[in-house]
């Protein structure tokens, strides 16, 4: 009986639906401009079945929207998302952190002005 061998992690390896679902989002803000599922899975090396799949699941839940010409975009939830996070963030403490890290680079002094 010959020996089996195990697989190796990159036989193993699989991507998430959710990796995948960002990917997905990720492509389409980097071309900023609807695609086509067929599109998508060229531009994400990910067989087109997945990439349908996907894609369908998320204009299901209005992650994306679909356009008469069967390109899907951005959808609404991703909106109220970016709203809720953007109204909770602190914008002061957010730059801040920036300007520590610029000043550190820099070695300069850095101030950030607001108008009241």
């Amino acid at each position: 009986k010959p020996e089996q061998q195990p697989m190796s992690d990159e036989k193993r390896k699989r991507t998430s639906g959710i990796d995948r679902a960002l990917q997905v989002m990720d492509i389409l803000t980097e071309r900023q401009e609807p695609m086509s599922a067929y599109d998508l899975a060229k531009s994400a090396g990910a067989p087109a079945s997945t990439i349908y799949r996907i894609v369908d699941e998320l204009v299901e839940r209005d992650v994306l929207s679909r356009s008469d010409e069967s390109r899907v975009w951005l959808g609404p939830r991703l909106m109220r998302y970016g709203l809720v996070y953007r109204a909770r963030m602190d914008m002061f403490a957010e730059a801040k952190r920036e300007m520590q890290r610029l000043s550190q680079a820099t070695g300069e002094t850095v101030q950030i002005c607001a108008r009241d």
